[in-house]
């Protein structure tokens, strides 16, 4: 429903989402590798204009596919980059985990800086995941995966429950997972259920204390059961 100076996103990799950064600007750009020459075609997968005709069904695409870092976009189609990403048509960074307390140095944890359990999150080692990006995209391949939290030389920690606290380790690094789509564009909207009027207060929790988007954000994936804010 339109409420002006509300935002309406979902939980989810459904529609468009606003995960997405301009990168150098992103419009007039064209992605490339290590540097401007760099457009080697084992970067990226290619969908042409009649697979995919807007920028919205690209990243839709891109949200789709676990290894996807950025898209490019022009008439000639939709590049979905699984390498670091470069300059140069739009050219859009995807980056849906956000850094818990500041992300390095920085432990994952549940409800409080004490909730730590095996049954939390998977554990792979540090031969299935060397990085930090792998470890994302681990995540990003695991179905309900919350958060990440990787250790350099020790392996990866793939989240199932929510995350709302870390605790100070050094080498460490937590990460959220947070694919919010926007609903019906976002900008002033006001979510609802089945239909516009359904607005039933049994559906959602409400938090004053929370004063930004961002905020919001990480309220929601750190709620079990949340489907959007």
């Amino acid at each position: 429903a339109a409420l002006a100076g509300s935002l309406c996103l979902r939980l989810g990799t459904l529609e468009i989402t606003d995960s997405f950064i301009p990168f150098h600007g992103g419009e007039n750009r064209s992605c490339r590798g290590a540097h401007v020459e760099d457009d080697d075609p084992s970067h990226y997968m290619v969908y042409g204009p009649d697979w995919v005709s807007s920028i919205e069904d690209c990243k839709l695409l891109c949200t789709s596919v676990s290894s996807c870092q950025g898209v490019d976009f022009s008439p000639a189609g939709c590049k979905l980059w699984t390498r670091a990403l470069g300059i140069g048509a739009t050219c859009l960074a995807y980056e849906p985990f956000r850094a818990v307390d500041g992300g390095d140095d920085r432990e994952c944890r549940g409800q409080h800086a004490a909730d730590l359990a095996v049954d939390y999150y998977t554990f792979h080692d540090a031969a299935a995941a060397p990085t930090l990006r792998s470890c994302q995209m681990l995540c990003a391949d695991t179905a309900d995966c919350k958060a990440v939290s990787f250790e350099d030389n020790a392996g990866c920690r793939v989240w199932t429950t929510a995350v709302e606290a870390s605790v100070s380790k050094v080498g460490s690094a937590c990460w959220r997972y947070e694919p919010f789509t926007n609903v019906d564009s976002g900008v002033d909207r006001s979510c609802r259920g089945a239909h516009i009027y359904d607005n039933s207060a049994a559906y959602y929790l409400s938090y004053s204390e929370v004063t930004s988007l961002e905020g919001c954000r990480a309220k929601c994936a750190g709620t079990k059961g949340c489907q959007g804010l």
